[in-house]
C-alpha cells in the first residue's frame, strides 16, 4: 500500500512538472458498492485530479469499502430449490489507483468524462467454514462453524472503468456523479474473475485548487 502511494505520487510530481500550468483538484464521494454476489455496503474516495489539458487528466486515488456476507448456493439431491447460504462475512476493500479521465461532452450544464484506471488492491475478510446440517424436519442447512474460519488477506491487481458527469456549482466547488465497474485478480483464476467484481455509485464533490 505504502510503495502504491508513493509511485502515485511521484507520477502525479512529474506529471506537474511537464504541466506546471494546469490546473488541480480535489474530489471526495462518497456511495454505495455492488459486488457481484454479495451484499450491497458502502464505499468512500479521496481523489487527487491533474489536468494534461482541455478534456484530460490524470489522477491517484485512495478508495475504501466494507460489505458483509457473499452468497452461495448448494444443490442437495431431492431438494427442489437451492440452499442459499454465504462462505465469506466482514469484507474490508482498500484500493489505490491510478487513472487517466477523458472529458468527451461539454455543455452548459455538465462536463460528461470516462475514467479508466489500474492499481493495487487489498481485500480483507473471514472465510466461514460451513457445516452440513439435517434439522428435525428434513430441512437442510449449511450454517457457519466460527471456530474453523479463519481470517484471509489478498493483495491483488485492480483494474476498472466508469463514467461521470461534473457539474459546476459556485466559486471553486463541483457536483460529481459517477458509476465505476472493477474488477481484481490475482490471476490465479485467469485475467477476468467474475466473483471479485463490483459496481460503485459515488456522489460527492470537486475542489479546484487552481
Amino acid at each position: 500500500m505504502k510503495t502504491m502511494l508513493f509511485i502515485s505520487a511521484v507520477i502525479l510530481i512529474m506529471v506537474s512538472n511537464l504541466y506546471p500550468q494546469n490546473k488541480m483538484s480535489i474530489q471526495l464521494s462518497g456511495g454505495i458498492i455492488s459486488p457481484v454476489n454479495a451484499q450491497q455496503g458502502l464505499s468512500g474516495l479521496v481523489q487527487f485530479n491533474y489536468s494534461t489539458s482541455k478534456n484530460n487528466s490524470v489522477y491517484a486515488s485512495l478508495f475504501t469499502s466494507s460489505w458483509d456476507f457473499n452468497r452461495i448456493n448448494f444443490n442437495e439431491d431431492n431438494v427442489p430449490l437451492p440452499i442459499k447460504s454465504h462462505d465469506e462475512e466482514n469484507h474490508i476493500l482498500n484500493s489505490i489507483y491510478i487513472g487517466d479521465r477523458i472529458i468527451f461532452n461539454r455543455n452548459k450544464f455538465f462536463n460528461a468524462y470516462v475514467d479508466l484506471e489500474l492499481g493495487y488492491t487489498h481485500l480483507n475478510y473471514l472465510h466461514v467454514f460451513l457445516e452440513r446440517q439435517v434439522n428435525p424436519d428434513g430441512s437442510i442447512q449449511y450454517l457457519p462453524n466460527y471456530a474453523l474460519s479463519n481470517e484471509v488477506h489478498e493483495s491483488m491487481l485492480g483494474a476498472g472503468a466508469g463514467v461521470g458527469i461534473q457539474h459546476h456549482m459556485v466559486g471553486r466547488f463541483d457536483l460529481m456523479l459517477n458509476i465505476k465497474l472493477n474488477t481484481f485478480n490475482d490471476f490465479s483464476s485467469g485475467i477476468f474473475n467474475f466473483q471479485r467484481t463490483y459496481l460503485v455509485y459515488m456522489f460527492g464533490f470537486g475542489y479546484n485548487i487552481n
